[in-house]
C-alpha cells in the first residue's frame, strides 16, 4: 500500500487515526512538558511547528491510545487529563484592524462555551483570566495553554504603523495574563517565527524558556538523514529506481535540495518536511516549499532596509540576532532567518558567533528568484529569460555577450529602480551569477584588498572587480595591484580578469576590460 504522506495536515489525532506517516518527535514532547512550565519554540514556516502543538494538545489530553507504538509510550506512566486551550493566530487577514481582536475573542468564546461561562466582560484579558480560573476551578486540573504563531498579526504589519501598533498592544495585554496566572497553568508552548523584541512577554515572563537553539531540541521539527532511511526505506527503493540511480544518490540529492537546516551549536542538520514529503509523494526534487510563497514580511524588511544581498551568504550574527526581531533595527538578517532562508553552517565558541547561509539548493535558488524582481525592478519571467542565456555564456566563457546582456538587464531596470550604490549594481550582478548555480562570492578578503566578485564553474575562475564613476582601466589595475589574481594561480582552471565600470549617467556598464591567464 502506498505511503500516505501528512501534507498539509497539521493535525495530530487525524495523521494517527487516517494512517498518516508520522515522524516520531513525542519523546521531545514527553521531555518539554515534564521538565518546563512556560516554553517557545522559533522554526519557519512549514517545519510542523502547528503539528508539534496539536501533538502537545492530545498528550495533555490525555488520549492515550493515539501513542501505541511511539516513544512516548514507555515514558508516561499516569496520562492525566487536563484542560486545554489551543489558540491559532494564523487563520485570519490582519488588514483588519479589528483582527486580533475578533480572532482571540472567537477562540476564547468556544472555550467559554465548554465551560458553560457567561460573561459580559469585553476585555480579552479579562475574559482569559475568567477562563482560566474557571476551567480549573471545574476540572480540578491547571490549564495547559498553546499558542500557533503568537506573533503572525504583528508580522503581517509590518510597515503598517497603526494597525502594528494597535496589535502590540492588545497581544501584549492578552498575554500578560500568563503571568497574573501562572499558578493555576501547568504548561504554556508558544511557537512562531521569532521572539518580538517589543512585545513584553519574554520580559514579563522572565521565567520562560527559549528552546530554539537548544541542542537538546535541535531535530524536533524537521526530518533527519537517519528518520529518512528508517521511515522510508521502500519510498527510497522506488525512488531511485524511476531515476535509475542508487539509493545513496537518491538520499544524497534530496540532501542537496531539502537538507541543511540547523538549529543549534550542535552540529544537527535536518530535511525541511513539507518539501520532503511532497518529493518522496511525487518521486520529483521540485521547489515545493518556494512554491509556498515568500513572506511579505520579508519582502518589505529587506526593501525598508535596502539590504545588500551579496553580503547575506558567511553573516555573522549573534544567539540574539537569532531568535528575536525588532522591526526598526538596521538588519533584516534575524527575519531572513527565522523565516528559513538563511540557516546556521558553523558557530564559533570563542567569539559566540553563528556564521549564516542557505541551507540546500531549493532554498537559495527560490528567494534569489523571488526577491531579484523586487531589487531590479523587472519581472520575474524577464530576469529568469535573461539569467538562462548568461548561463550559456559563462560556460561558453563568451565574456561579450554575456557583458551585453547584462547591460540589456540594466538598460530595462526601471529609472526608479537605479540607485547611485555602486552595491546596487554588484548586488544585482552576484543574484544573477547565485543563481545560475555556479560557485560565486563577493568581497572576498585577501592580504592585501577585497575582491568585489569571484566566479567558480568547472573550466573557469573569474575575477571581477567594478568601478562606479570611474573606468575600467582603474578596475583592472587595482586587480593587478593588489594581486587579486594570486589566489588563484595554481588553479588548473582558466583564470579571467575582468574589469568593469558603471556609469553615473546611463546607469549601467560604460566600458570593460578581459585579461585571460
Amino acid at each position: 500500500m502506498d505511503m500516505k504522506y501528512p501534507i498539509g495536515i497539521q493535525t495530530f489525532s487525524e495523521i494517527r487515526n487516517e494512517g498518516y506517516v508520522y515522524i516520531d518527535k513525542t519523546a521531545f514532547v514527553y521531555r518539554i512538558a515534564n521538565k518546563n512550565k512556560f516554553n517557545f519554540l522559533s522554526r519557519p514556516r512549514r517545519f510542523g511547528k502547528s503539528l508539534l502543538l496539536s501533538t502537545f494538545q492530545s498528550y495533555f489530553e490525555g488520549h492515550r491510545h493515539m501513542f501505541d507504538g511511539l516513544a512516548i509510550e514507555t515514558l508516561e506512566r499516569e496520562w492525566v487529563k487536563y484542560p486545554v486551550m489551543h489558540f491559532d493566530l494564523n487563520t485570519v487577514n490582519y488588514d483588519d484592524p479589528d483582527g486580533v481582536y475578533s480572532l482571540l475573542s472567537f477562540q476564547l468564546a468556544r472555550y467559554e462555551k465548554e465551560y458553560g461561562i457567561s460573561t459580559n466582560e469585553s476585555s480579552l484579558s479579562n475574559r482569559f483570566q475568567l477562563l482560566i480560573a474557571e476551567s480549573l476551578r471545574i476540572t480540578g486540573r491547571k490549564v495547559v495553554i498553546l499558542v500557533d504563531e503568537y506573533e503572525k498579526p504583528l508580522l503581517s504589519t509590518i510597515g503598517k504603523h497603526e494597525n502594528h501598533e494597535r496589535f502590540r498592544a492588545e497581544l501584549k495585554s492578552f498575554y500578560a495574563t500568563l503571568k497574573t496566572c501562572e499558578g493555576s497553568i501547568r504548561f504554556v508552548m508558544l511557537t512562531g517565527v521569532t521572539k518580538y523584541a517589543h512585545l513584553s512577554i519574554f520580559s514579563d515572563l522572565n521565567n520562560i524558556k527559549d528552546i530554539s537553539l537548544d541542542e537538546d531540541y535541535a531535530a524536533i521539527c524537521g526530518v533527519t538523514k537517519d528518520e529518512i532511511y528508517r521511515c522510508f526505506p521502500h519510498e527510497i527503493d522506488e525512488f531511485a529506481e524511476k531515476l535509475s540511480v542508487s539509493n545513496e544518490t537518491v538520499v544524497e540529492r534530496l540532501r542537496e535540495m531539502y537538507d541543511g537546516y540547523r538549529f543549534s551549536k550542535a552540529d544537527v542538520k535536518v530535511f525541511n518536511p513539507y518539501s520532503l514529503f511532497n518529493s518522496l509523494q511525487d518521486k520529483s526534487l521540485g521547489a515545493y516549499w518556494a512554491e509556498t510563497g515568500t513572506p511579505s514580511y520579508l519582502v518589505s524588511l529587506l526593501k525598508t532596509h535596502n539590504y545588500q544581498l551579496s553580503k547575506i551568504e558567511g553573516v555573522k550574527v549573534k544567539a540574539f540576532d537569532l531568535t528575536s526581531i525588532d522591526a526598526d533595527r538596521s538588519s533584516p538578517v534575524p527575519v531572513i532567518y527565522q523565516s528559513g532562508y538563511l540557516t546556521i553552517k558553523d558557530y564559533n565558541p570563542d567569539y559566540d558567533l553563528y556564521t549564516l547561509g542557505y541551507p540546500n539548493r531549493e532554498v537559495s535558488q527560490s528567494f534569489l528568484e523571488y526577491i531579484l524582481p523586487f531589487y531590479s525592478g523587472l519581472s520575474s519571467d524577464m530576469t529568469g529569460m535573461t539569467i538562462a542565456e548568461i548561463i550559456e555564456d559563462i560556460k561558453t566563457c563568451d565574456i561579450d555577450m554575456m557583458m551585453e546582456r547584462l547591460r540589456s538587464l540594466f538598460a530595462d531596470t526601471p529609472y526608479s529602480a537605479n540607485k547611485d550604490y555602486e552595491f546596487y549594481y554588484q548586488d544585482i550582478i552576484y543574484t544573477v551569477f547565485r543563481l545560475l548555480g555556479i560557485w560565486v562570492e563577493t568581497e572576498r578578503y585577501t592580504s592585501r584588498g577585497r575582491i568585489d566578485l569571484v566566479v567558480k564553474t568547472t573550466d573557469f575562475v573569474y575575477v571581477i572587480e567594478f568601478k562606479f564613476k570611474g573606468t575600467a582601466e582603474e578596475a583592472m589595475q587595482q586587480i593587478i595591484d593588489k594581486g587579486y589574481a594570486d589566489t588563484y594561480r595554481s588553479d588548473s582552471r582558466k583564470l579571467i580578469l575582468i574589469g568593469a565600470n558603471f556609469s553615473a549617467d546611463t546607469h549601467n556598464i560604460a566600458d570593460y576590460i578581459v585579461h585571460y591567464k
